[in-house]
């Protein structure tokens, strides 16, 4: 996520941030980001949206982010889900929020909310599809508030016995918010990634974003589950241009609670936390 100090002070550059937060997740952050193969459940949907057929019956899920420590502006991400299961299908509706609260000559209330309807569903086994119906609005302290829609599509296949293939794309339709002054194209990107279950409790990701007018994204992300699903630990390293990032995550499931923690790394910047609960049956 490419957010500097300089701007949230002084909001000099909106088009580079604009929704660039909207994709993620504890589980996803644990892993920084390589969950596109390997996606399962409500945490799926920005990261790709077929993994939202592993939901079983019902779901809802709440999680608040607390991103560089907020850099003294209460810089946040929080989000509720809902999902429910009919036959091969999985209709959920997210809702999130990312905001700061901006002093200086920009003073007041930044906002980015978005509505995300998604639909999963199973072809078979071995290949499973989603969708999402993104509904963005942006409230901004120069020219108020400001709405646009964007369309989502992810893939999911089995390809080799503990293999998995994933893919997804964001914003298939180029959505733009249109300011006073100048139009600000939402990111963009398409998303690959391969999963490898070498055993039942463990999980490997490799994934590769990439956005327009930005350089490829690395992931590496690894999970692994003890104590018969009881507990989770994950870790991950991301690589953007000359930036490296760290993660970390662990998760106590219990069914039908469970409670998921991500910490990032970032060199330049403080410590981003993320804490996620999630009931499902």
């Amino acid at each position: 996520m490419r957010i500097t100090i300089a701007f949230l002070l002084m909001l000099g550059n909106l088009g580079a941030m604009l929704f660039s937060d909207i994709n993620t997740s504890p589980q996803a952050l644990g892993r920084s980001g390589a969950f596109v193969a390997s996606a399962e459940g409500l945490e799926a949907v920005h990261f790709n949206p077929a993994g939202l057929t592993e939901i079983s019956n019902f779901e809802v899920q709440t999680y608040y982010k607390h991103l560089y420590s907020g850099l003294s502006v209460g810089l946040h991400n929080a989000s509720i889900a809902v999902a429910k299961r009919w036959k091969n299908s999985v209709i959920a509706f997210n809702f999130q929020d990312f905001g700061a609260s901006l002093k200086g000559e920009y003073e007041g209330r930044y906002a980015e909310d978005v509505l995300t309807v998604t639909y999963g569903y199973s072809l078979s086994k071995y290949l499973r599809f989603g969708t999402n119906f993104s509904f963005y609005h942006l409230q901004e302290p120069r020219f108020g508030g400001t709405s646009s829609f964007g369309v989502d599509l992810g893939i999911i296949t089995s390809i080799y016995k503990s293999w998995q293939m994933g893919v997804f794309v964001q914003n298939l339709n180029a959505p733009s918010i249109h300011g006073d002054y100048d139009n600000y194209r939402l990111p963009r990107f398409i998303a690959f990634g391969m999963s490898l279950k070498p055993m039942r409790n463990a999980t490997t990701e490799i994934a590769v974003r990439k956005e327009e007018n930005y350089p490829a994204r690395f992931m590496i992300g690894q999970e692994l589950s003890l104590f018969r699903g009881m507990i989770g630990l994950r870790g991950g390293l991301l690589s953007e241009g000359e930036l490296t990032k760290f993660s970390f995550g662990l998760d106590f499931n219990k069914a039908p609670l469970k409670i998921t923690y991500g910490m990032q790394y970032d060199p330049n910047l403080p410590l981003t936390h993320i804490i996620g609960v999630s009931y499902g049956r």
